[in-house]
């Protein structure tokens, strides 16, 4: 079964091949993304020419370096929705900076000047700041990951498919109904430069107040590489390729540290403070 994305993308095509042979990762052989308090999340090495994910209990993927496809074998039971969930949310960003891009577990709108990446971790607000900003004017780019393209010099957001989905309270704070929601999206238009980072703190803003405050170069270099995929931390060199990449970033791109208030019904002033930090509102 082939899950194909939508034309003008540069998503490689999933494959799920229930019959594909299935390599067996030893321990010494891979590199392991463990889960706090036990387990692992991810496996991945590389071996005759083929790169090798696996997410336990769920599929392996199979990769190389320049193909058109990533072909999936998923475990006993796994049905091709959860497989292609699974490509999409996870297995994709590392198939990506595999093959040479980077990838940053954030959202994305598009303002006039280029795309506004909101960095964080699960239930940070990435999704709801991103949707609130949409309801503004500026068109989604991003819900879960954001691609940057690097070549000639040039640092550039790329186009891929997504959806928007919002746990229950965003939900409701935007007249959605109490239940979580995912919204169809429209795959955006070409690559965008970027305009701003930012990168959402789980802390709440004292005294009920949104906070966005500009990063030093160093604190938002550490702050984004926090959210950052690297499919193989022992490949020393393309870590290094990776880091100078995201120093180059943060020397031509501002950033933010953002907060959001104690309740999300002040979301409001966040995304005041935020217009003013991107620049003009709604899309080019």
């Amino acid at each position: 079964m082939a899950v194909t994305p939508d034309a003008g993308t540069r998503v490689p095509e999933l494959l799920i091949d229930p019959g594909a042979g299935r390599e067996t990762i030893a321990p010494a052989d891979a590199e392991v993304w463990p889960i706090a308090g036990g387990g692992v999340l991810a496996s991945a090495y590389d071996r005759a020419g083929w790169h090798w994910l696996e997410l336990p209990g769920l599929t392996t993927f199979r990769f190389d370096q320049d193909g058109e496809r990533v072909a999936a074998i998923p475990n006993p039971g796994v049905g091709p929705h959860a497989v292609a969930e699974a490509y999409r949310h996870s297995a994709l960003p590392l198939v990506l900076q595999a093959r040479g891009h980077e990838a940053l577990h954030a959202s994305a709108v598009v303002a006039s000047a280029g795309v506004a990446i909101f960095c964080g971790a699960s239930g940070s607000g990435k999704s709801t700041t991103a949707y609130g900003l949409h309801r503004r004017g500026y068109g989604l780019w991003s819900d879960d990951v954001v691609a940057l393209e690097f070549r000639g010099g040039a640092i550039q957001a790329i186009p891929l498919p997504f959806d928007m989905r919002l746990r229950p309270p965003s939900a409701s704070l935007f007249g959605l109904g109490e239940r979580a929601v995912r919204l169809a999206a429209a795959l955006p238009a070409g690559p965008r430069p970027l305009a701003a980072l930012c990168v959402l703190d789980q802390e709440r803003a004292r005294g009920g107040r949104a906070i966005v405050e500009a990063l030093a170069p160093r604190q938002a270099f550490t702050a984004i590489l926090a959210h950052a995929f690297c499919y193989r931390l022992r490949d020393r060199a393309r870590k290094r390729l990776m880091l100078d990449r995201y120093l180059a970033v943060i020397a031509r791109v501002p950033a933010y540290r953002v907060r959001l208030g104690v309740d999300l019904p002040q979301l409001g002033s966040l995304l005041d403070r935020l217009e003013r930090a991107i620049g003009a509102a709604g899309t080019p």
